[in-house]
């Protein structure tokens, strides 16, 4: 019998991968700009703008 994703799965789904990838961008970004924020700047920003993924999760 086939498994069917169910709405909330799909939505942890895709929160993971955005919060993953959220924050895989957010390091990037950091470096190029040779870590000129602090890793506390850095810890805030990120939760902030992973907030509703992370309430998701």
């Amino acid at each position: 019998m086939e498994h069917k994703e169910t709405p909330t799965e799909g939505l942890h789904y895709y929160a993971h991968r955005s919060l993953s990838s959220t924050l895989h961008v957010l390091l990037i970004e950091w470096t190029l700009h040779q870590f000129r924020e602090t890793p506390e700047e850095m810890g805030r920003l990120a939760y902030q703008m992973t907030s509703s993924m992370r309430s998701l999760l």
